[in-house]
């Protein structure tokens, strides 16, 4: 029920090109003891989040093959990229028998926030960028323009 809620609120928020959300395959049940989502800038969301009063777990920081406990079987770096971009990635959101809707609702927009938030900074940037090589590829024009 509460995953279930999550999925409708990121959808619904529109941010499910941003936020990857975990799986359940229609032929079994998943009992989603945790919650976990995969997103850029994971660290940042979860310094943010912490902020707003929303706690979040990571759960497998350093992939399992770059663990102490299994040098001995002598994988390295890079020998499994995808657990190590997954390592991450990924971020534990609340999800508990009493967590309340209004609670999930808070914690979705509170992603959805930092998103819009982060974004609008980058193009914010970009579009300063943008003016500066426009004003530089203006100048340099008039200087070749024909008179």
């Amino acid at each position: 029920e509460r995953a279930d809620r999550y999925h409708m609120l990121f959808k619904d928020a529109g941010i499910l090109d941003i936020v990857s959300l975990p799986a359940a395959r229609p032929y079994n049940r998943h009992v989603f003891n945790q919650y976990i989502i995969r997103v850029k800038k994971r660290d940042a969301l979860r310094e943010y989040l912490s902020n707003q009063g929303v706690g979040t777990e990571i759960y497998y920081p350093v992939p399992l093959h770059l663990q102490q406990c299994f040098k001995y079987l002598g994988y390295k770096k890079g020998d499994f990229p995808v657990s190590e971009k997954a390592a991450k990635e990924t971020l534990a959101l609340p999800i508990y028998p009493e967590l309340t809707p209004e609670e999930q609702k808070y914690v979705v927009g509170k992603i959805d926030e930092f998103y819009m938030k982060t974004y609008l900074r980058e193009l914010k940037v970009l579009r300063m960028l943008f003016l500066v090589l426009g004003t530089i590829n203006n100048e340099s024009a008039l200087k070749f323009a024909p008179r």
